[in-house]
């Protein structure tokens, strides 16, 4: 037998005589397994919103959920799961909706097995609140008790925030099982004062946030006097200490006999004229307590407030007067109101209306409201004056229809800069007949307008110097010159007594040459509104009587100005800017001037615009060409001269070394105003040419330089060219003369021009950096005949800011070359009007680009080395790096730095040879 299964026999023997032992009666048997049911967490109360936690418990047993919620029987809970197997840390989601009950609520979760069970209690609590009945009340002025109901369920108190003083509660608190209502009681006091008040109370919770808001407002005491309360406010809202008539305001005196106040029979007021009384501030609300009030008139004071305004408590567009129904004239006009909303004024709920002035204010709305179409019905008209202000918009077809759509128009045109308004339809002068103060002649103003191509009319206060100024100077000016070609002039002085006198005066020493109007009227006796204001102002006609032009201080200025300037006309302040633009409009309607010269007295005349303060002078010499005798008179000439001196002086070098310079202008009086191809028409012999834009007379230009006192003439003259766009510099090494054309209306051309041939190529002796293809140089590079001229040149002391080698060792601005201040200077092919053979040392400057704002680098070394040897100093490297100041640069796009055949100047043209 082997070993293994002698072993198994012995095991088999020793397990039965084990068991037959254990089966012995007298041991004790062991105890059967007891069930178990443990929770191991039992969830907390849960808040009133929905939400859910968790039941956690261990059994050995199968187990299954029960519940029961009592009265709320609707399913406000889920349990998941409901029943599962036995084992450890069981997890049972329990899920609730809101409680939107005041009450709290709960239900009974009962965990069953085969051998036990065990119930919790699942509690949510209730919607706490606090709810006034109302959360505002509004109460007569008398003593009386406000009743205020609250539904709470919780504790709370009650705290007057605001009105104390006129308004007690009984603090108590409160709190009872579910939605409970209570009334709380409050004295309030009665009110004396004329204006309503408010209160606030505050029910608040005594152990959370929770908390119900009511107001309670309280009217004024009825006023007794209301019209007298509104006028009482008008005054001190308007400073009314400060009026220059305030007989009897706030007396007791009866209110008709208030400065400025008329009343009715019965005692209401019915006007308010407060016209130019120096009234400051804001217009007070309660001028809408003057119920009866027909005719307003607050204006030319400095009244600043939002006439139309957001009422807070509602958020309503609202205006003060537009209660004011019966209201038939409103005149607000020259004062700073505002209507920053857009708002228009109810003027449809106000039946007698028939004239609206609201002119030079601060309006920025649309310029008319699509709810006074009813005003304008049946050929009713109310007049609305709106000039002046900022509105914009397109004009409503209720008004480009109506049959007064001129007169209505030109009430509403002039709007300041940037606003403007918008027509569907043209705007003529409405016909109006006018007599001529000066021979008193009675004309109609359309016939006028038909016998020439344009009119005039010309606002004019013979009161006040800057009127009478730009008259004298601008308005007389462009009458002179084209007044044989069909411009013609009307003034119309403001109304009033005084003014016709003023006028009347003036013509007693000084001869006008245009009518001069007080009195006009249409057919129907009307004085025809014009917009004339600020004076001086005008509004230009056609032979059609169709407005093409409003000119005034504030609007916009067509076309190219100088960049400083602002956009807008300054007709007394900015003459100039206006002057220019006022050349290119005649000039556009009426063609080349045809007006000749007759006065040459100031021929050959000269005047000294800056005088030197260091060095030894360094002169410069102003002198314009077909300008007339007119140009000269009115100041046009000199304005012109003085505009060339500033641009001068605009660039660096010359801003900051201009004390060395002495500027002197010679008058020369032009036959014409136009260059042409006669000699005599000119009075320096200036004529067009083709190949170099003019062409000069020398000798002529020598006749002028001749009145300079002790003039060295080392310097070029600087002739500026009227009406013309040319620019070319003629040289003879020792003299040059620089002729710029001054374009109309486009100042920033000649300024490019004029630095480009008068500080480069006439004072500096600087040369072309731009290239210029001709047709017939296929490759653009320089030919041997051009370097010969330019090596020529160069040893007269001419263009030394060119090279025709490329040698960074050898080019003139070698030294700056990696210079640390000077980066960009380097080696750039172009210039001398050729694509190749010749170099510059940057990419860009006034001698490239006309329109750039600075020299490059190396102009600038050879501009300070000229004005310093001319003014008897010493130059040195050292003193151009201490006082250069460097460009403000713009990207350099070498695709546009090309010149073409149309570039408004030329090369520079040698007449004598050295």
């Amino acid at each position: 037998m082997r070993p293994r299964t002698i072993y198994s026999i012995i095991i088999v023997l020793f397990a039965q005589v084990f068991f037959a032992c254990s089966s012995d009666p007298k041991v004790d048997p062991v105890d059967p397994r007891q069930p178990r049911l443990t929770i191991t967490w039992s969830p907390p109360t849960l808040l009133p919103a929905a939400g859910s936690t968790q039941l956690r418990f261990s059994t050995d047993e199968a187990w299954h959920i029960e519940t029961a919620a009592g009265e709320n029987a609707d399913p406000w809970f889920e349990i998941d799961p409901m029943q599962g197997g036995p084992g450890e840390d069981i997890s049972v989601s329990v899920r609730v909706n809101e409680n939107t009950a005041y009450l709290g609520r709960s239900f009974t979760l009962t965990i069953r097995t085969a051998s036990l069970e065990k119930s919790v209690e699942i509690t949510q609590l209730k919607r706490n609140a606090i709810i006034a009945g109302e959360n505002r009340y509004e109460l007569s002025a008398e003593e009386q008790t406000l009743t205020v109901e609250i539904q709470s369920n919780v504790g709370y108190e009650v705290e007057i925030t605001e009105g104390r003083e006129w308004l007690a509660a009984d603090d108590s608190t409160r709190s009872e099982p579910g939605l409970s209502a209570t009334e709380h009681r409050f004295t309030v006091g009665a009110n004396s004062e004329l204006q309503e008040r408010s209160a606030t109370v505050v029910f608040k919770d005594l152990e959370s946030d929770l908390q119900d808001e009511v107001t309670v407002v309280q009217a004024a005491m009825a006023d007794p006097d209301p019209e007298r309360t509104a006028l009482r406010a008008i005054y001190r809202e308007a400073n009314g200490e400060g009026w220059t008539n305030s007989d009897n305001w706030c007396t007791e005196k009866p209110l008709g006999e208030w400065y400025g106040v008329a009343t009715d029979d019965d005692g209401h007021v019915i006007e308010l004229r407060l016209s130019r009384n120096n009234l400051r501030g804001a217009i007070a609300h309660e001028i809408a307590l003057l119920k009866h009030l027909r005719i307003l008139d607050m204006s030319r004071n400095e009244l600043e407030c939002d006439l139309i305004y957001m009422r807070p408590e509602d958020y309503d567009i609202v205006c003060d007067i537009d209660g004011l129904h019966k209201l038939e004239e409103i005149d607000l006009s020259r004062n700073r109101l505002r209507a920053p909303f857009g708002g228009a004024l109810a003027l449809e709920d106000m039946p007698g209306i028939r004239r609206v002035d609201l002119s030079y204010n601060e309006f920025t709305s649309d310029i008319n409201s699509i709810r006074w179409r009813t005003l304008f019905e049946n050929g009713r008209t109310v007049e609305l004056f709106f000039n002046g202000n900022k509105m914009s918009g397109e004009v409503n077809d209720f008004l480009l229809n109506h049959p007064e759509w001129d007169r209505i128009a030109l009430q509403i045109v002039r709007q300041y800069y940037p606003s403007a308004v918008e027509y569907g339809r043209e705007i003529h002068v409405p016909e109006f007949t006018f007599t001529d103060l000066r021979t008193g002649a009675r004309q109609s103003i359309r016939a006028f307008c038909a016998e020439n191509e344009r009119t005039m009319i010309l606002a004019w206060d013979p009161t006040d110097e800057k009127s009478l100024r730009f008259a004298e100077r601008s308005v007389r000016r462009y009458h002179t010159l084209y007044e044989d070609q069909g411009f013609a002039v009307v003034a119309i002085v403001p109304e009033g007594e005084e003014y016709r006198r003023a006028a009347e005066q003036y013509l007693t020493t000084h001869e006008v040459e245009w009518p001069v109007v007080a009195d006009y009227a249409d057919a129907q006796g009307r004085r025809i509104m014009l917009d004339v204001e600020p004076y001086p102002s005008y509004l230009l006609f056609d032979r059609e009587a169709v407005l093409v032009d409003d000119v005034f201080t504030g609007a916009f200025c067509l076309g190219a100005m100088y960049p400083e300037e602002p956009i807008a006309f300054d007709l007394t302040e900015r003459e100039f800017q206006y002057a220019n633009y006022m050349n290119k409009l005649c000039g556009d309607a009426l063609g080349d001037c045809t007006y000749e010269s007759r006065d040459y007295s100031m021929d050959k005349k000269s005047e000294q615009l800056q005088r030197a303060t260091k060095g030894k002078g360094i002169d410069i010499v102003l002198i314009g060409d077909v300008f007339t005798d007119i140009d000269i008179e009115t100041g046009f000439y000199r304005d012109v001269m003085v505009y060339a001196m500033e641009t001068f002086f605009s660039v660096e070098p010359t801003k900051s070394y201009r004390e060395y310079f002495n500027v002197y202008t010679v008058y020369a009086v032009s036959k014409k105003r136009q260059l042409s191809e006669n000699w005599n028409d000119s009075a320096l012999k200036t004529i067009t040419d083709k190949l170099h834009g003019v062409s000069e007379y020398i000798n002529n230009v020598n006749e002028y330089l001749s009145v300079i006192p002790a003039s060295s003439r080392t310097v070029c003259p600087s002739i500026i060219i009227n009406a013309n766009n040319s620019g070319v510099t003629f040289m003879e090494y020792t003299h040059n003369y620089a002729y710029s054309g001054f374009p109309y209306n486009n100042r920033t051309l000649f300024q490019n021009t004029f630095r480009h041939e008068s500080i480069g190529h006439g004072f500096g002796l600087l040369g072309d950096e731009y290239s210029r293809r001709r047709p017939q140089d296929i490759t653009g590079e320089i030919p041997a005949f051009e370097k010969d001229n330019l090596l020529r040149a160069h040893r007269s002391g001419l263009f030394l800011n060119l090279s025709l080698t490329d040698d960074p060792k050898v080019v003139p601005w070698a030294h700056l070359i990696g210079h640390p201040r000077y980066p960009e200077v380097g080696i750039y092919e172009g210039g001398y009007v050729y694509d190749s053979g010749v170099w510059r040392s940057e990419g860009s400057g006034i001698m490239r680009i006309s329109s750039d704002k600075y020299f490059n680098a190396f102009c600038r070394q050879l501009l300070v080395k000229r004005i310093l040897t001319l003014a008897g100093e010493t130059y040195t490297f050292e003193k151009f790096l201490e006082n250069d100041i460097l460009p403000t640069r713009t990207m350099f796009i070498e695709t546009l730095e090309r010149q073409t055949m149309e570039r408004p100047h030329y090369p520079p043209v040698f007449y004598k040879e050295s």
